[in-house]
């Protein structure tokens, strides 16, 4: 068992209470208050869990810079929010946590997820990196959403023409959450899962629309001369329907879920 880091405002009563229960279960902590003094400490190797404050400074990027780099991705993180800003209700771009807790909370909720983040670590699974991120529906956020999944994109395993196919059916997947889910609203958000598997990719986008019938279109998409359907919607002065057309060619499954304000890309990766 690897140790466990407090990245922590301070040191004081709350983390000396986090250092005593899990050295009762026999589990290094080590303690550190600093982004700098984060990274030092970081052995991916060595490091089991991360419980990370969000009343740190630069929280957010210690959160980004550790689950969006291969190396360090695996490794569990619990964010811990002050009441009232717990994921959904801050107006930046986040990368979040594996899982996360909002003040007041009890130590031994804490310590109980920590425990399961710790097992499931060591039974392992089939994902290699696994990265979730919330965005308010504004241009600056669809902008580095875009440009984060083209850097997850890089040396996953595919061609550079399907890396950019899939970044491109990524793109007009988030483009439809922002327009014809959330309608513009900066107010209202995105969230994107985007998770490497050791057989396939899979992004999954979530708008806070009523969604729509998908059905009719994915049926289209993959039944029918989708083109030309297209073309015969444009000419009546109906819109829709082409994205999926573009999604639908790029992915090996493209699926809704029933209400249709989330959708899953799921491309394989080459048998080796």
């Amino acid at each position: 068992m690897g140790t466990v880091i407090l990245c922590l405002p301070r040191k004081d009563r709350f983390s000396t209470l986090l250092e005593f229960y899990f050295q009762r279960t026999k589990i290094e902590t080590e303690v550190v208050t600093s982004r700098a003094d984060f990274f030092r400490s970081l052995v991916p190797s060595e490091v089991s869990l991360v419980i990370l404050d969000a009343l740190m400074p630069e929280w957010s990027q210690i959160s980004e810079l550790l689950k969006c780099d291969r190396q360090t991705s695996g490794i569990p993180l619990v964010v811990l929010f002050p009441k009232g800003h717990k994921p959904g209700n801050a107006e930046e771009f986040i990368v979040l946590g594996d899982e996360h807790l909002e003040e007041p909370f009890e130590v031994g909720s804490l310590l109980k997820i920590s425990m399961s983040l710790l097992e499931s670590r060591r039974n392992g699974n089939a994902v290699v990196q696994q990265v979730a991120f919330h965005l308010s529906t504004v241009e600056t956020h669809l902008d580095r959403a875009n440009e984060l999944v083209g850097q997850l994109l890089k040396g996953a395993g595919i061609s550079e023409g399907e890396e950019g196919m899939l970044q491109e059916a990524f793109r007009e997947a988030l483009g439809n959450a922002a327009q014809h889910g959330n309608l513009y609203q900066a107010d209202k958000f995105i969230k994107v899962l985007f998770r490497l598997e050791k057989k396939r990719i899979v992004i999954v986008v979530t708008d806070q629309g009523r969604g729509f019938d998908h059905q009719k279109f994915l049926e289209h998409a993959r039944n029918d001369d989708p083109l030309s359907k297209a073309r015969e919607r444009y000419q009546e002065g109906r819109m829709g329907g082409l994205g999926i057309i573009i999604m639908n060619r790029s992915l090996d499954e493209l699926r809704y879920n029933e209400q249709g304000n989330e959708i899953t890309l799921i491309k394989n990766l080459p048998v080796k």
